[in-house]
């Protein structure tokens, strides 16, 4: 019995259709439209289903059928078709492809590579699929069951769809492009759906299945059909496992909408440069993965099927286009859908969600009609700017501290400038004016330095007690418990240790016994520059102190630790009383807000 290869069976099939088309167009005067080729009912190898695509009809629909790997024929079919790996050739398929009800073989990938297609459907057909390295026109398929669906290097010019199909793997897309063209909505596909096929969807509301995105890149030929919802990447009212998308590049409306996640939600190191619809999106809080910054700053969006025009957070900032209720709780919505789910993993990134929901809440009670509301509204208004202002809503107790300490320091530079005395009268000290009336009377007197500043010394008595207890344990040490030496020795040894250096430095200038008048011109000189030095160490060392008295008063009155009697008079003693109010506001939203971060 004579043996046919099978590819040469269909090349012969084709020929014969070929002729017996021209043959008709011969008999019959009248020209007619070329009749599509129509496969059904058979069971084709991958080599002749590759023929078939190529045959350059003008439509081939493939009915019932089954495509299975042959050993003998495809092995050296393909080895051949795709013999140069490193300069693969295009091909280019029928303009219109139909697959209705066909079973590919799952033991071995079907892989189409490197091949054009403009309308490619799929149609209730099962098995494993592969697209490599192919550019499309448009793609869709309907009520399909594959193990698995993948698109790796490959070109979407007029949109992908996927409708009710259910993948027990994945459907997944790698390093793909998807960019849209006005002209090719005009087209009705030939499966009768004539509702045209958008830039990105997938909708499968009875299976939940999972979607891998990589790489990919999302766009349209035009600014001006962004807005427009066929162009959005459309995962809406379906049910998920996995859903993730990576180091992807967006610049149209990604809308999850409707949609909800068992698993995972992954969606890291992408660009997204529009709107990210996720009203009544529900994903699995305890493994939502999510790069806040890639969404942040208004991305966060609600759309207006009716208007065609987005709401976000710079909806609610503009007096012209104040968010209604309505839309106001949707945007709200879809923040607590974030915030929900970076709780559990990622706490700072939960916590810029929740700045950016609170801006808009407080955004639109700024606008709004305060003469016509409840007083209410006002004072939520700037209850919500202060939050804002001093700990960020509550969720920085460290932005908390550190305006408690610029408040801190405020309060102490207005007690610092304005004259006031801040310790008690009954504490002795030496000031600067009593320092430098001591440099006076050493140029008008002949007196030594060091002497006038031990007579100012004693007449502060500064040391006092401690003084006249050593020199009774002195005068009766022989006749006294050994003990009480411990005592007698300078405890205030910081004091002693300053004082005798400044002792010293006296000693060193006390080179002008004589009075002013009757020094010679050069030791003048020298006097005017040797005290100058002196007075200047003088003067920081009395304003430093003040500075420090003056912290210490506010850090004191900030604290509200109390000191029992105000030591502080006239403007600053009711400063001290504002200090006081605000420090017990502060550090009760301090309190409250280190607590909401433990609690979280």
């Amino acid at each position: 019995m004579l043996e046919l290869n099978p590819i040469r069976c269909v090349t012969l099939r084709l020929l014969l259709s070929h002729l017996a088309v021209i043959l008709v167009d011969l008999i019959n005067p009248y020209p007619i439209v070329s009749q599509h080729l129509i496969v059904k009912d058979t069971a084709l190898s991958f080599a002749q289903v590759f023929d078939y695509l190529l045959s350059n009809e003008p439509k081939i629909e493939f009915n019932n059928v089954i495509v299975r790997y042959d050993v003998k024929t495809d092995r050296e079919a393909m080895d051949q078709r795709w013999l140069n790996k490193n300069e693969p050739i295009k091909r280019t398929a029928s303009p219109i492809i139909v697959f209705n009800k066909c079973v590919f073989d799952n033991r071995y990938w079907f892989v189409f590579r490197n091949i054009d297609f403009q309308q490619l459907y799929v149609d209730g057909c099962e098995g494993t699929v592969r697209f490599k390295g192919c550019n499309f026109t448009t793609f869709r398929t309907i009520a399909s069951t594959f193990q698995f669906l993948r698109f790796e290097r490959c070109n979407f010019n007029g949109g992908f769809e996927s409708l009710r199909s259910s993948f027990l793997d994945d459907i997944g897309f790698k390093n793909c492009r998807f960019v849209n063209q006005d002209s090719i909505y005009q087209e009705i596909s030939p499966d009768g759906f004539e509702e045209p096929i958008g830039l990105f969807r997938i909708v499968s509301k009875n299976t939940a299945i999972e979607v891998n995105i990589e790489g990919c890149y999302f766009d349209t030929k035009t600014d001006s059909m962004r807005n427009k919802e066929r162009n959005f990447i459309r995962l809406t009212g379906s049910n998920f496992t996995n859903l993730k998308c990576v180091s992807s590049t967006i610049n149209t409306a990604l809308d999850l909408s409707g949609s909800s996640v068992t698993t995972s939600v992954t969606f890291y190191d992408n660009q997204v440069n529009a709107p990210f619809l996720i009203d009544a999106f529900s994903p699995n809080p305890a493994n939502f993965r999510l790069e806040w910054s890639s969404i942040s700053e208004g991305k966060i969006a609600a759309f207006d099927v009716k208007s065609q025009k987005f709401y976000n957070r710079f909806s609610a900032t503009t007096t012209s286009d104040t968010l209604s209720i309505y839309w106001l709780n949707i945007l709200q919505s879809c923040y607590s859908t974030i915030f929900k789910g970076l709780r559990s993993h990622n706490l700072s990134m939960a916590n810029a969600a929740y700045i950016e929901w609170k801006n808009i809440e407080t955004a639109n009670k700024g606008l709004q009609d305060w003469s016509l509301q409840h007083p209410r509204i006002f004072f939520e208004y700037y209850t919500n700017r202060l939050l804002r202002w001093f700990c960020d809503y509550g969720t920085n107790y460290l932005k908390a501290l550190k305006v408690s300490g610029e408040v801190i320091l405020i309060f102490a530079c207005l007690y610092f400038f304005i004259p006031n005395r801040f310790l008690d009268p009954d504490v002795k000290r030496i000031d600067f004016f009593e320092r430098l009336t001591s440099y006076l009377r050493y140029f008008s007197e002949h007196t030594s330095l060091v002497s006038i500043h031990r007579q100012l010394v004693e007449s502060k008595n500064v040391r006092g007690s401690l003084d006249e207890y050593r020199q009774q344990y002195e005068a009766h040490k022989s006749n006294i418990p050994p003990y009480f030496g411990f005592f007698a020795k300078p405890h205030n040894w910081g004091r002693a240790f300053w004082q005798n250096i400044r002792e010293r430095i006296y000693g060193r200038i006390d080179q002008f016994p004589a009075k002013w008048v009757v020094l010679s011109k050069k030791e003048r000189q020298r006097a005017a520059l040797m005290f100058a030095f002196v007075i200047s160490f003088a003067a920081i060392v009395s304003l430093l102190r003040r500075f420090l008295e003056a912290l210490t008063l506010s850090l004191n009155v900030f604290s509200t630790l109390g000191f029992g009697a105000n030591p502080a008079t006239g403007i600053p003693r009711y400063l001290c009383v504002l200090e006081g109010f605000v420090g017990w506001l502060l550090l009760s939203l301090f309190s409250v807000s280190l607590i909401s971060q433990i609690i979280q």
